[in-house]
């Protein structure tokens, strides 16, 4: 039976219960050739997010010039640019004001 989830030092395992004991396995969120493509995403997320929130209240296109930079270092689209930046206006990091 799954009970849950549980983080030790920064990973994430799943919790489950057996007849007998507690089963603990580390939960991949994705494995095999899709692992690399998973890390580079959490990497370039990771960094957006925080030159998003250093830049707390600013305009779309000062956010866009500043943080195109970063899509840039990784070979990304230019949507993607906006995909990360509406993402960080969602969870609070950044925002938006018009002039």
């Amino acid at each position: 039976m799954y009970l849950g989830r549980v983080r030790k030092n920064g990973r994430v395992f799943r919790v489950y219960l057996t007849p007998k004991d507690y089963l603990v396995k580390e939960l991949e969120y994705a494995c095999g050739e899709l692992k690399k493509y998973s890390d580079m995403r959490s990497r370039v997320r990771r960094e957006f997010m925080d030159k998003a929130a250093k830049l707390g209240e600013t305009s779309l296109e000062n956010a866009k010039k500043i943080l195109f930079n970063i899509i840039r270092r990784y070979s990304l689209e230019e949507d993607d640019l906006e995909i990360y930046i509406d993402d960080a206006v969602r969870s609070g990091k950044l925002k938006i004001i018009d002039y």
